[in-house]
């Protein structure tokens, strides 16, 4: 059995490009454009706006986007295994904002692991994932438990969702870290330390034509101290928001 499925908080624009929580025995093919606002955890911005144009498939085996790709292989008909790599859209460049100048580009990274599904008709997604840099960018993992219950109202699909996500001492250190040579008069020195981030979101879909749909998310995420004790860093808590419009065939 084959979900696909909205992550939350995390995975930035994975997450809002996504497609809707279903079951497709044969393979669907997605078109679409979608923005995403993110990084506003940053000193002095208010965000960073992500806009991508984007192709999916989505089949009982195999999934991919223009951001990431899953092999899925089922143990029964509720739960199953995902071989899973993604990319990271996270990082700022010094032109972020004012507090930023100066630091060496932080990039996006690509990264791979598994993820482990049990679905419910009654209770929902429950999703676990492990997930490594595999592009020598900032050589850590995430570890990321979620849950999810999509609501289907015709031509609406409302899906809430919670979770509580790891980050290693060198994912932290990559995105929050100051080096020393970056260190500034109003910028301190920060090595950065494994952290939790937890929030909980909302993904909703609309068909408002034959093949079309329109889709927004919002999550609401709670940093731990490991982040928030970065100088680059100003608030405890951040919101991610998108929106974007897809055809299906």
């Amino acid at each position: 059995m084959k979900l696909s499925v909205k992550n939350s908080g995390q995975w930035l624009l994975v997450a809002v490009l996504s497609s809707p929580v279903t079951t497709q025995a044969e393979g669907v093919f997605s078109l679409g454009l979608g923005a995403f606002k993110g990084a506003s955890e940053y000193k002095q911005t208010k965000g960073k706006i992500y806009t991508i144009p984007f192709v999916s498939y989505d089949s009982e085996t195999f999934s991919a986007s223009t951001l990431s790709a899953s092999y899925h292989m089922p143990l029964s008909h509720s739960f199953w295994f995902d071989a899973t790599a993604a990319l990271r859209l996270q990082g700022f460049d010094e032109t972020l904002s004012a507090y930023t100048k100066g630091l060496t580009e932080r990039e996006s990274s690509i990264d791979a692991g598994f993820a482990a599904n049990y679905l419910s008709e009654y209770l929902g997604l429950v999703r676990l994932h492990v997930m490594h840099d595999v592009s020598d960018t900032h050589q850590g993992y995430d570890v990321k438990l979620s849950y999810q219950y999509p609501l289907n109202l015709q031509a609406w699909e409302i899906t809430p969702s919670i979770f509580v996500q790891h980050e290693s001492d060198k994912l932290v250190d990559y995105y929050y870290g100051v080096r020393s040579n970056e260190v500034e008069a109003w910028r301190t020195s920060y090595q950065g330390r494994s952290a939790l981030r937890y929030g909980a979101g909302i993904n909703i879909t609309y068909s408002f034509a034959q093949n079309w749909s329109l889709f927004m998310m919002a999550d609401i995420v709670q940093f731990s101290e490991g982040i928030t004790d970065s100088p680059l860093v100003d608030t405890d808590t951040t919101l991610y928001s998108g929106l974007g419009v897809y055809y299906s065939f």
